[in-house]
């Protein structure tokens, strides 16, 4: 049953069952020899470093399941998952596993985003569905050989890009294709109430997240109107300040106004690497514009 938690996210709320988790493990895995009765749900922890839209499961032992939903790219992201990885482990082990002679069979960390934000993910200059966000970047001291490592896939799931993990029927793409009209409907209306209902009305109407829908209509309301509707606006705002200001640039052509556009996005709460990859500017350019704020 989705519970009345304005502090609960949509994605939470529709993927957080045993059943669901599942599906989307073998949508990104491939993998159809999993029983969902293995799949052990790990539930927010007591200090808080598990977020309200974060899923983390254990399935068979074999593979923890770290995945959340974001709008934005944070740097901070392989580190926060650390953190997620290392909880699980603290719950999973006990103090004898530390200290005998044999190695203890640990399972598998698997790290994931599910980017939903406006602007498409780039590596580099070059447009893509995925990428890779690697703890060790992080390290101040760089080494040839990185002596630790953890991993974060960021998976381009914006309905309107048309990547290739969309193209099967499946319960995220759903989601995907929900969060599109409801979208597009709070820009027309900019009113939540109004943009949720027309949205689940649309849905409904397509086939779209059907059951969900039909059975938790009254509660949607209560996961958008408090939390998540700040995050819809703030998440309009940055979009509509990052157009503007790069098609500004693009028409002065001049440095001054470059800067002008990454402090405005700065202020906003662009991490660097979505700065650099919408302007093109180094990481160190980037970091001058900070030290001038």
């Amino acid at each position: 049953m989705c519970q009345k938690n304005n502090q609960e996210s949509l994605f939470h709320s529709i993927f957080s069952s045993k059943e669901k988790m599942l599906e989307l493990y073998q949508l990104f895995y491939k993998t159809d020899s999993i029983d969902s009765e293995e799949i052990q749900i790990i539930s927010s922890d007591e200090k808080g470093i598990f977020k309200t839209n974060d899923l983390v499961f254990l399935i068979e032992n074999r593979c923890i399941l770290v995945m959340e939903e974001a709008w934005r790219i944070s740097e901070t992201l392989p580190l926060r998952f650390l953190l997620y990885v290392t909880r699980v482990y603290e719950r999973i082990l006990e103090l004898k596993h530390l200290y005998t002679y044999y190695r203890f069979p640990l399972p598998v960390p698997e790290c994931i985003v599910l980017y939903d934000g406006e602007e498409p993910l780039y590596d580099g200059k070059k447009r893509v569905e995925e990428v890779t966000l690697k703890l060790s970047e992080a390290f101040s001291l760089k080494k040839e050989v990185t002596p630790f490592e953890l991993l974060v896939r960021v998976i381009d799931i914006r309905y309107n890009r048309n990547s290739e993990i969309l193209q099967k029927k499946s319960t995220l793409q759903e989601y995907s294709q929900f969060q599109h009209i409801l979208l597009e409907r709070y820009e027309t209306e900019k009113d939540m109430g109004k943009a949720i209902e027309e949205a689940i009305t649309c849905s409904l109407q397509r086939g779209i997240l059907t059951e969900f829908l039909t059975e938790h209509a009254a509660d949607i309301p209560s996961l958008f109107t408090l939390a998540y509707e700040k995050e819809f606006v703030r998440k309009i705002e940055q979009e509509e300040l990052w157009q503007e200001g790069m098609k500004k640039g693009e028409k002065d052509g001049i440095e001054k106004e470059r800067e002008r556009i990454v402090s405005k996005m700065i202020h906003a709460g662009f991490s660097d690497f979505q700065i650099a990859s919408c302007t093109g500017m180094s990481l160190r350019e980037i970091e001058k514009v900070r030290l001038k704020k």
